[in-house]
C-alpha cells in the first residue's frame, strides 16, 4: 500500500522538475535559420521557404511551434490572400529539423519575410521557451504586364533565317535567344538551345533597322518630389512599363529604361539600355517613392543626344509645369513623346494614351 503512494509522489516530482530541467538544458542551444530558393518571382509563382531548427542540447524537444506571418506581397495560397500559418513539430536531441513551406507572389514589390516566431515546450505546456527570430529573407515580386490600348512598338526589319557570308556578312545573324511565346512561328525556335536550357526559346536576329525606345517611369506624385507617394497610381505604371518592354523586345528593338523611383540599393536615377529581364527585376524592387525630381531625369536624358531614341514613352501620374516644359523641348528636338496615365477604371483608347509626335 505504501509502495502505491510513491507513484503519485514521483509523478508530482517529475512534473515539477522536468520543466525546469528542460528550460535549463535547452537555453541558448536551439537556433533557427530561414532561407529561400530564390529572391525574385512573378505574381502567382511559388517560392520555397525553408525553416531550420537546430537542437544542440542533449534533451529532446517534444513540441516546437512555428508561426509565420507574410508581408502583403506574399501569400500561402495561390488563389488569394493568406498571410498566416502555424504548424508544430518535434526535434530529437542533437539533431535538426528542416521545414519547407511554399509561398506565392501576390502583389508587386519588394517583400521582407521577418515575422517568424518559434517557441518550444517540454510536452506539458508548463514552461515555454521562445527562440530568437532568424535573419529575414527578401523576396521581390515582379509585376504582371498590363496591356496598353493602341501601343505600337517600333518594328525591326529582319530576315527569317541567318545566312553566313565570309565576305559580305548578313545583318540578320542570330544575336541571342529569348523565351518562346505562343505567338511565335515554329521556325524561330532554337532547338539546340531549347534542349540545353530545358525550355523553348526563340531566336533573335540582328538588323540594320533595329529600333529603340525610351521607357520613362515617373514615381513623383507631388512637388517637391519627396512630399507624397501614391502606390495606387504607381502599380499600374509598372505593369505598363513591363508590357511595353516585352512588346518592344519581341519586335526586335532595344530599350532605354529610365526611372526616378527608388529601386533596392539604387537610391538615385536609373538610366541604362537593358534587356527585358533586367527591367522586370528593377520593377520588382521599385518602390512608389521618388528618389529624385522627374525634371532631373529629363535633363539627364536630354544630355544623351547621341544615343537618345526618337520614341519616348513616359509613364507618369504627375508632371509639374517645369516637367511639361522639358517634355516640350524634347518634342522640339524631333522626339516622339507619348504620355501614359494610370487608370483604375476601364478607359477608352483615346482617354488612355496621350500621344504627341515631334514630326
Amino acid at each position: 500500500m505504501l509502495a502505491l503512494l510513491w507513484i503519485p509522489i514521483l509523478l508530482i516530482l517529475f512534473v515539477w522538475a522536468w520543466p525546469r530541467a528542460f528550460t535549463a538544458g535547452i537555453a541558448g542551444k536551439v537556433t533557427t535559420l530561414l532561407a529561400c530558393d530564390r529572391h525574385e518571382c512573378d505574381i502567382g509563382e511559388p517560392v520555397q521557404l525553408r525553416i531550420t531548427l537546430v537542437n544542440r542540447s542533449f534533451l529532446p524537444i517534444p513540441f516546437a511551434e512555428i508561426r509565420v506571418t507574410l508581408p502583403p506581397q506574399l501569400s500561402f495560397d495561390d488563389t488569394g490572400e493568406r498571410s498566416r500559418m502555424t504548424f508544430g513539430t518535434y526535434i530529437l536531441s542533437r539533431s535538426r529539423v528542416d521545414v519547407t513551406i511554399t509561398v506565392y507572389g501576390l502583389r508587386r514589390g519588394p517583400a521582407t519575410v521577418s515575422d517568424v516566431a518559434v517557441h518550444v515546450h517540454e510536452g506539458l505546456g508548463i514552461s515555454k521557451v521562445y527562440i530568437s527570430m532568424p535573419e529575414p529573407v527578401r523576396i521581390a515580386v515582379r509585376p504582371n504586364p498590363l496591356p496598353m490600348p493602341g501601343l505600337r512598338p517600333p518594328i525591326a526589319i529582319h530576315g527569317k533565317h541567318p545566312l553566313e557570308r565570309p565576305i559580305f556578312p548578313d545583318e540578320t545573324l542570330i544575336k541571342g535567344v529569348r523565351p518562346y511565346e505562343y505567338r511565335d512561328p515554329a521556325h524561330v525556335i532554337h532547338w539546340r538551345a531549347s534542349a540545353r536550357l530545358g525550355q523553348l526559346v526563340a531566336k533573335q536576329y540582328f538588323s540594320s533597322t533595329e529600333p529603340t525606345i525610351a521607357i520613362l517611369l515617373n514615381a513623383q506624385t507631388g512637388d517637391p518630389f519627396w512630399i507624397s507617394a501614391d502606390s495606387d497610381a504607381f502599380e499600374p505604371l509598372c505593369g505598363y512599363a513591363l508590357h511595353a518592354a516585352r512588346e518592344t523586345d519581341r519586335a526586335g528593338g532595344r530599350i532605354l529604361f529610365a526611372t526616378n523611383a527608388a529601386c533596392g540599393a539604387r537610391t538615385r536615377l536609373v538610366i541604362d539600355t537593358m534587356p527585358t529581364v533586367r527591367i522586370a527585376s528593377l520593377l520588382a524592387h521599385a518602390q512608389p517613392l521618388a528618389a529624385a525630381d522627374f525634371g532631373e531625369l529629363l535633363r539627364a536624358l536630354a544630355s544623351r543626344r547621341a544615343d537618345m531614341p526618337d520614341h519616348i514613352l513616359v509613364l507618369s501620374a504627375y508632371e509639374s509645369p517645369v516637367h511639361g516644359h522639358l517634355l516640350e523641348l524634347l518634342r522640339r528636338q524631333g522626339k516622339r513623346v507619348e504620355i501614359v496615365r494610370a487608370r483604375w477604371e476601364q478607359p477608352s483608347a483615346t482617354e488612355e494614351r496621350e500621344g504627341v509626335s515631334g514630326e
